[in-house]
């Protein structure tokens, strides 16, 4: 049977350990700015040493200096309510919940950290090291790895950064990898970092769960309203997926972001999809696959689709392999100085690779968004290739990562430039209109939906996330000459080369 887990994400609770140093802040901005989610509750925690006691005095009798370990006590109270100020006015400026605690006097500090994160529910703690080398790190050990040693649940630290569940901590080697997902990968953790030294499949895997954590953060520090669902489901034929979904924010109406890692046998309405690609197939394969749309609400701000997908396939004694993907960018209004950034920044990404393979993929991305029964393209295109063999695996990844690595710099500019725009009904009703063609390539045209559609135990909904929450369909509607919606309707009929523009 399938299983799948669906949930909200709630909000958390977070112990941020904190002292006077340097390092403390490094960790507390590093979490708010790769971490926090809207409604986290921040637990300031500060756990000081009591001050030793001074020499006891035996000039006129036993005379016990209680006044100057106050004085010292009441230092100590001063110096720490000044640097925690500094993080109490962080979080107020950002509107942070936020709660201030202090303990003086615990011997075992890590243990106390550890201590209010099980009382309070923490799901994640937060603390910075100091950066002490391998040999005093074993000699003396520190509060953050004490920490790490006793928390079973999440530790962040300035060096180091670890996701964990409360269910199943994991070894320290795993903590920068699991920090920056979105949940526990599909396959063991322990298994892929081993097996991804020699395995495409685990490096693929590995890959897009980094990424698909990267553009989800950001996305939720974008709308500032929303957080992601985020939706694990396994597949009873093999393999599953991780689907993140934001409905209904202040600037992303709908954003999704999907990762399946699928395999097992190709049925025959599959295979034929891989031979119309110039494979002649009929065996096992496994599929890495990383997928993603997004569509803002406001009609200035263009919808953005990208997927980057390995293929695996043994067939009887061959092993073939090939990577494909895209990015393309599909506006509802014309911006020029849009579509160029947008060109420029992929064309950087692949002059890295290859002079050749901005030009020779921008035209496939043109060619294959095109809307044949409409005579028009769903965009103003991007990259698109597939079939990708040379030079060989480990290049063609390289260039992969690079491609997956420009989709925030090429778009998210686009999105903090338009977000706040004002608009009219008459645009947001243009908008449903165009989304209506996109609904049409996606569903009729494209080979990746009907790969989809005919694996069996495909999951659906996560192949149809990239559909828009609303769409429209007018009987015959034609912009009018000149306006607006015209000279984006002209450019996409007439492919334009944004580069030469």
């Amino acid at each position: 049977m399938d299983r799948r887990s669906s949930f909200r994400v709630p909000d958390r609770t977070i112990v941020i350990a904190v002292d006077s140093s340097d390092n403390s802040k490094h960790a507390f901005n590093r979490y708010l700015e790769e971490y926090y989610r809207g409604g986290d509750e921040i637990l300031i925690t500060h756990i000081p040493e009591l001050p030793k006691f001074p020499t006891i005095q035996f000039r006129s009798g036993l005379v016990l200096p209680t006044d100057e370990w106050v004085k010292r006590l009441e230092e100590k109270q001063d110096k720490s309510s000044k640097f925690l100020d500094y993080y109490d006015k962080l979080c107020n400026e950002k509107g942070i919940k936020r709660k201030i605690i202090i303990k003086f006097g615990p011997d075992k500090p890590a243990e106390e950290i550890w201590k209010i994160a099980l009382e309070n529910d923490a799901k994640l703690i937060v603390v910075g090291t100091r950066g002490l080398g391998p040999l005093k790190r074993a000699l003396l050990g520190s509060v953050s790895e004490q920490v790490a040693r006793f928390a079973a649940g999440g530790l962040v630290t300035s060096g180091i950064s670890a996701y964990l569940t409360f269910s199943s901590p994991i070894f320290a080697d795993s903590k920068s990898e699991i920090a920056k997902f979105m949940s526990v990968p599909l396959t063991d953790y322990e298994t892929l970092k081993k097996e991804s030294k020699n395995d495409m499949k685990a490096k693929m895997e590995l890959f897009i769960m980094e990424m698909q954590g990267e553009i989800c953060r950001k996305l939720e520090k974008l709308d500032g309203k929303q957080n992601f669902q985020i939706d694990k489901w396994n597949r009873k034929e093999g393999g599953g997926g991780i689907t993140c979904i934001m409905n209904g924010g202040d600037v992303f109406e709908k954003a999704g972001v999907n990762i399946s890692v699928v395999h097992g046998d190709l049925p025959p309405a599959a295979v034929a999809q891989m031979k119309s690609r110039g494979h002649d197939l009929n065996a096992d394969k496994s599929l890495p696959f990383f997928a993603c749309g997004i569509s803002s609400k406001n009609p200035h701000v263009p919808t953005i689709h990208f997927n980057y997908r390995y293929f695996e396939v043994k067939n009887e004694d061959k092993k073939i392999w090939w990577f494909g993907g895209g990015t393309d960018l599909t506006p509802y209004y014309l911006n020029e100085e849009d579509c160029k950034h947008f060109h420029k920044t992929l064309k950087a990404a692949c002059d890295k690779h290859s002079p050749t393979y901005y030009e020779k993929f921008k035209k496939w991305c043109d060619n294959y968004f095109f809307i044949k029964h409409r005579g028009e393209s769903r965009g103003v295109g991007g990259i698109f290739f597939d079939d990708l063999e040379s030079p060989n695996q480990n290049e063609a990844f390289k260039f992969v990562q690079t491609c997956a690595k420009a989709i925030l710099p090429s778009y998210v500019p686009i999105v903090e430039k338009h977000k706040s725009d004002s608009y009219t009904q008459a645009e947001r009703e243009w908008q449903l209109l165009r989304r209506g063609r996109y609904v049409e390539f996606n569903l009729v045209y494209d080979r990746g939906t009907k790969f989809g559609l005919m694996t069996p135990g495909s999951r659906i909904e996560s192949i149809l996330m990239s559909l828009p929450t609303y769409a429209k369909w007018e009987y015959c509607h034609n912009p009018k000459p000149e306006s607006n919606e015209a000279k984006i309707l002209k450019v996409l009929k007439e492919p334009v080369d944004w580069i030469k523009q």
